[in-house]
């Protein structure tokens, strides 16, 4: 009964804290570190260059080939995830590098949920001649959940406050993954695919 009480009343604060304080974001000249990262597989997981893969193909696997990504190998949570990596990497018009982060230290939004703070690692990182892209493919389910509305708004309070000091705008892309498909085969069309945030959040 005690550790009940206990864990009620801390329940209770923490929902408090979470009413009272925010998160703020000052741009400071502190570099990126890209280290290795060490990844291992299963039976039945595939290692191949990302031009041979299968776009309906669900298994996850090591991806290589990259030549504008940080990482010259990656590995992708979905389908949808390695399918706008291809986009990235094949689009000559706009995108001159990517990098999918792997460790809060290559890159990370502080964001508050429930009272707690995390650290928000995006999913992509594009850089064109003009802008900059946070880039989150998610399914209905992930953009429905509160967690990731949490992530989005941080994401935004930092891109406006990035965007005060930055040579090139950031931008915010939140994607449903039915819109990442096959025939979305251009950056500038997969732009076209994110959602309108102010629906969505």
């Amino acid at each position: 009964n005690r550790w009940r009480i206990v864990n009620d009343i801390y329940e209770q604060i923490k929902g408090k804290i979470g009413e009272k304080t925010d998160i703020t974001y000052k741009p400071t000249e502190k570099g990126i570190e890209y280290s290795k990262y060490d990844v291992s597989f299963g039976t039945g997981y595939i290692k191949e260059d990302y031009e041979k893969w299968d776009d309906n193909e669900t298994k996850r696997g090591l991806v290589t080939g990259y030549k504008k990504s940080i990482y010259k190998e990656n590995v992708f949570d979905s389908r949808q995830e390695r399918i706008v990596a291809k986009i990235l990497e094949k689009d000559n018009e706009q995108v001159e590098k990517w990098f999918r982060p792997y460790k809060k230290e290559n890159f990370s939004i502080a964001y508050q949920y429930q009272g707690d703070r995390h650290d928000y690692i995006p999913d992509f990182v594009a850089e064109t001649k003009n802008n900059l892209y946070i880039i989150e493919p998610k399914s209905k389910a992930e953009i429905e959940d509160p967690i990731t509305k949490a992530k989005a708004k941080a994401a935004l309070k930092w891109i406006k406050e990035m965007n005060k000091v930055s040579k090139k705008k950031w931008e915010y892309l939140l994607i449903p993954h039915d819109r990442i498909t096959s025939s979305v085969n251009t950056f500038k069309n997969l732009i076209n695919q994110a959602g309108n945030l102010d629906d969505m959040l």
